[in-house]
């Protein structure tokens, strides 16, 4: 069967060097953006219930549910950050088009050793020599795992035999996030060779922090609605 002219997959559009790794660098500071404001609104939420325990409570289901969310939607953005896969645009594959393609300005920049030291952290077996990057290894490793047996899929063993020993061994916290969006963000900057000209990553954690106004909104519905608590879901 011939396909119409209408059905034939458009040509690939063409990009310059720059081009592309433009567009590698705006969709990982994007998703690290966006899980740093999800991470950011779930800790506002669980901070919030020291102070308003009684009526987030009242809808509990809701409050819940949305915490989750939060958390789960960080994760995912950050999992793809740190993914393997060939195909994806992933820091991984960010750091080896680094390697292939822009090796006289990383040298011009005096960071060969330390784009080594980055590729050997986000393989596929993350290592590193350096004793003062074994925390952030670990806490790779400990992601991949997460992103492996729970986020991506739901291992069988983890999920009805082995679900506690699983969160013991690979046990984190919201800092441990923090500091892997945190380490990803320097990473990507580090070989932008364009700052100051086109490329300005720190748009995309500035503007106005919603997740900070969270008590203050749970506080006003109760209040102007007059309610003893909110209204249970």
């Amino acid at each position: 069967m011939k396909l119409h002219s209408e059905q034939r997959i458009p040509a690939r559009p063409s990009l310059t060097k720059l081009g592309r790794h433009r567009k590698r660098f705006d969709i990982l500071t994007t998703r690290l953006a966006t899980a740093k404001r999800h991470i950011d609104c779930f800790s506002a939420l669980w901070d919030a219930q020291e102070n308003f325990n009684k009526e987030l409570f009242a809808t509990r289901d809701f409050w819940s549910l949305t915490a989750a969310a939060h958390l789960n939607c960080g994760l995912l953005q950050l999992c793809g950050v740190y993914d393997c896969n060939d195909q994806a645009i992933n820091l991984r594959r960010y750091l080896t088009e680094v390697q292939k393609s822009w090796s006289r300005e990383v040298a011009e920049a005096s960071l060969t050793l330390q784009l080594r030291i980055d590729i050997a952290i986000c393989a596929r077996r993350p290592s590193c020599a350096y004793p003062d990057r074994q925390p952030y290894v670990t806490l790779v490793r400990t992601l991949r795992e997460w992103r492996n047996k729970i986020v991506a899929h739901l291992n069988y063993d983890v999920a009805l035999f082995n679900g506690d020993a699983f969160r013991t061994r690979n046990a984190w916290t919201v800092s441990d996030i923090r500091q892997l969006i945190g380490e990803a963000v320097t990473i990507v900057d580090r070989y932008s060779f364009s700052r100051g000209k086109d490329i300005h990553y720190t748009e995309c954690f500035e503007g106005r922090a919603d997740y900070l106004l969270a008590e203050e909104v749970i506080s006003k519905s109760v209040r102007s609605a007059g309610w003893k608590s909110m209204p249970s879901t």
